[in-house]
């Protein structure tokens, strides 16, 4: 179905937002396709290509770990580098023929058809809404992602300039601490290792926002949904005749679907997010170490580079707690909206169903990394917290 076709059929402008939807949803899966991480790609070999890769160059940074094994300052310039790609390779496996991840992007897309037909301009408008997020976040990661990729790329080009016109000495420092089996001592070989390093461009840039903005878009789209449904039994009160008949039911169905769904999506995701949060509490705090560290010594290439990352990696934190507020919330909203209803003058049958829907609501849905964390706005703070203390710990240290 083409744009053309779409409007005539939703000339709303809540028709546009399903294009747009649509469309980011193609997005994530043209970014991950080539890969091999799109869930529902049944080529082994983009994913091959991609595990090998990645071992490969995971294991040469973590053998340059191992090399400088008491020399503070190295160790952790290298877990910089070394923390991010372990991520990255684990969203990898995680992703390729992910079958919960399969079945909730058919779910998001049987959700979508039946949002063009069966909803109101009033849905319309609050599952908009949540589509509206997941864009922004895509808006602020794209730039931000890519900018510190390619500076951080770059980085090792200015020093080599610099260094080349002051003393007329040639360093070949590489963009990423790897160790190989040989010593890089000329030109050619310096610049092979240089455009093999580049391979890890597009795999950092691309599976990491691609990787996320996957994650982004589905659990808006819970959100979204949750939201939907606490408006509809909100609407319950005042349409007494779908109260009486086929409305409770259908409620009871959709939130047994949503909270299958975030369910699936917490048992999919529960292992990387452990390791994405370990990460990325460990890279807020050796980013802000060498922004501050770079300041000091007015090494302006180095300071914006990690200006740039550690700005993304509080980003990516912050968008999975973000998320898991926005979960926690519309699920007691919910909640408190089946309290609201006069759930006592219906029928038995039919308050039984609602008081299903009241007991499952109990216990808010979350987002969790490895069952022990949940991902919420006052959960992000303590972390800030929590790393800035590191920091200061780290900064004694040094």
């Amino acid at each position: 179905m083409n744009l053309f076709v779409v409007e005539s059929v939703l000339p709303s402008p809540q028709a546009e937002e399903i294009v747009k939807i649509s469309d980011l949803l193609g997005w994530t899966e043209r970014m991950l396709t080539p890969f091999g991480m799109w869930p529902k790609d049944k080529h082994d070999l983009r994913f091959a290509v991609s595990f090998v890769y990645m071992a490969v160059h995971v294991g040469m940074e973590c053998a340059d770990f191992t090399r400088h094994m008491g020399d503070l300052q190295n160790l952790l310039d290298n877990l910089s580098e070394t923390t991010i790609y372990m991520i990255l390779f684990a969203k990898v496996i995680v992703f390729h023929k992910n079958r919960i991840l399969a079945q909730m992007i058919d779910a998001m897309n049987e959700d979508r058809t039946d949002f063009k037909n069966n909803r109101s301009i009033d849905e319309q408008r609050l599952y908009a809404a949540y589509n509206a997020m997941a864009k922004t976040f895509f808006k602020i990661l794209v730039p931000l992602v890519f900018s510190t990729a390619i500076l951080y790329y770059l980085r090792p080009l200015a020093g080599l300039i610099f260094s080349k016109v002051h003393d007329g000495k040639t360093p070949y420092v590489l963009p990423y601490r790897t160790r190989y089996s040989f010593e890089i001592t000329e030109v050619y070989t310096y610049v092979l290792a240089y455009l093999y390093q580049g391979g890890t461009l597009p795999l950092v840039t691309v599976g990491l926002i691609g990787s996320d903005g996957l994650f982004i878009t589905l659990m808006l789209h819970i959100c979204g949904e949750l939201s939907i449904l606490s408006s509809k039994i909100a609407a319950l009160k005042e349409d007494k005749a779908n109260f009486q008949h086929s409305g409770i039911r259908s409620i009871v169905k959709r939130h047994t679907r949503l909270m299958w769904m975030a369910e699936k999506m917490d048992k999919a995701f529960t292992i990387v997010l452990l390791g994405q949060l370990f990460g990325s509490s460990l890279l807020i705090c050796l980013n802000g170490f060498n922004v501050i560290v770079n300041s000091e010594r007015v090494q302006r290439t180095s300071l914006i580079t990690f200006a740039f990352y550690e700005a993304s990696m509080l980003t990516f934190l912050y968008a999975y707690c973000f998320i898991g507020e926005c979960l926690i919330q519309e699920s007691k909203r919910f909640r408190e909206a089946c309290y609201e209803c006069a759930w006592y003058d219906i029928p038995p049958h039919q308050a039984r169903d609602l008081i299903l829907c009241m007991a499952r609501a109990q216990q808010p849905l979350y987002l969790t990394a490895g069952k022990i964390y949940v991902f919420s706005l006052e959960n992000f703070t303590q972390i800030i917290k929590t790393t800035i203390a590191y920091l200061s710990v780290l900064r004694t240290l040094t």
